[in-house]
């Protein structure tokens, strides 16, 4: 979800999903005429190997519920068949985005990744 939100301690990865999501809408829109489509994925916490060897993270602690990499993909492919140029994974993720101010997520999310960030990332 970082491409929604400024990630304190973070900034260049959630700028660079956020690119990724906006380049993702454009592309949606520019290909349709030639029946190719695109749809950008937002997954929120996912249960991938990557995340649970961070053994410095507390899962239960995390914004939101950790989804399954299988229920991602199927959320995924979902939005693609249904031509969505984007999609929010997780109805708690949809839920939280919609009911939190974005000055609220990123304050949590810099919490989060001020303990958390690889040192190299923090100023």
């Amino acid at each position: 979800m970082a491409a929604l939100q400024a990630v304190p301690h973070s900034g260049n990865y959630s700028g660079a999903k956020s690119y990724i999501l906006r380049m993702g809408e454009a592309l949606h829109h520019e290909l349709e005429d030639k029946n190719i489509h695109v749809s950008v994925l937002i997954p929120g916490p996912t249960d991938t190997p990557g995340l649970n060897a961070r053994n410095d993270i507390d899962l239960s602690k995390f914004p939101g519920k950790v989804m399954s990499a299988e229920d991602v993909v199927n959320e995924g492919l979902n939005a693609l068949v249904n031509d969505k140029a984007t999609h929010l994974a997780g109805i708690h993720n949809r839920i939280m985005k919609k009911i939190m101010p974005n000055s609220l997520l990123t304050k949590m999310m810099g919490s989060l990744m001020k303990k958390h960030a690889p040192k190299e990332l923090s100023i």
